[in-house]
């Protein structure tokens, strides 16, 4: 099995998680929203729906979800391409039938 490539998929995993629980904090702290408004506004951000905001963002609130749009596109990109290229390598296949004892 490529060790490489599994902790890299294990890393950007990682990253994304870190990206979205920063992202709740920072719409915590910069727009002061609720906890579930906060998750709320983090999905619907990091997933590109574009529902529109919870409330109406103060500029720094606008400049922030800019970046975490910028962010989460380029790690969420990150983890699929590494997660397409395990598959593709077999990895995924390996390990599934190396669990089936």
């Amino acid at each position: 099995m490529n060790t490489s490539l599994r902790i890299r998929l294990q890393y950007s995993l990682v990253i994304a998680l870190l990206l979205f629980f920063a992202s709740v904090i920072g719409y915590r702290a910069l727009e002061n929203f609720s906890w579930p408004e906060a998750i709320y506004m983090t999905i619907i951000t990091l997933s590109t729906v574009g529902f529109g905001e919870v409330r109406p963002l103060s500029p720094q609130g606008q400049i922030f979800t800019a970046m975490v749009i910028v962010m989460g596109v380029i790690i969420i990109a990150i983890f699929f391409g590494t997660l397409t290229e395990y598959v593709i390598a077999g990895e995924l296949t390996g390990t599934l039938k190396g669990r089936d004892v």
